[in-house]
């Protein structure tokens, strides 16, 4: 939720303050394509990677996405400095939203270990709305904190990568959490 807030602030904040200075078209375009690309991913391909790896495997990659996809902020703004907007700055745009694309993976496998967490079908629901509010509760703290963090890095010259930093930090904590969940679900009986 936080990459996805500091993402189309940095598509539209100006080269010069580190970001890659679009127009709001393109910065549409890009989140469209981006949406229909993970969209078609996720009916076609997740259910049979599903099947192949597992949740674990494929939660545990997916969040380890997130290093490369916070990284390639920076990366991107100081490549359009030197060349402009070229070839090589939208292939790495390209691979920033094909990552993301892969860390949405997350959040099939999340609901998988939800439902699995329920301890009977009766709780089913109480499980389901507890998880929800856990995540209304991130989705108003993530994009305002990590939006705030990057009107910092902007702001203040000495601070200008505390939101990547801030970033990295919240991605290895759950990189560390993906490594907890347990490998099997449930037993086959």
């Amino acid at each position: 939720m936080a990459l996805r807030a500091v993402q189309p602030l940095f598509f539209a904040t100006p080269l010069e303050l580190g970001g890659l200075g679009l127009d709001p078209l393109r910065i549409g375009n890009i989140l469209a394509i981006y949406g229909v690309a993970n969209d078609l991913f996720r009916v076609f391909f997740f259910a049979s990677l599903h099947d192949r790896f597992g949740s674990k495997i494929i939660y545990s990659t997916a969040v380890a996405t997130t290093i490369p996809i916070i990284v390639t902020f920076p990366i991107l703004n100081a490549m359009a400095r030197v060349q402009g907007l070229s070839v090589a700055v939208w292939s790495i745009v390209g691979l920033q939203m094909a990552l993301l694309v892969i860390f949405q993976l997350t959040f099939s496998s999340v609901f998988i270990y939800i439902a699995a967490a329920s301890p009977n079908r009766a709780s089913l629901g109480a499980t389901n709305g507890i998880a929800q509010l856990g995540v209304s509760i991130m989705r108003a703290i993530g994009p305002a904190s990590t939006a705030s963090m990057f009107s910092l890095s902007i702001k203040k010259p000495q601070h200008a990568w505390m939101v990547y930093y801030f970033l990295i930090a919240q991605a290895c904590m759950c990189i560390g959490a993906s490594l907890l969940l347990p490998r099997q679900l449930w037993k086959n009986q």
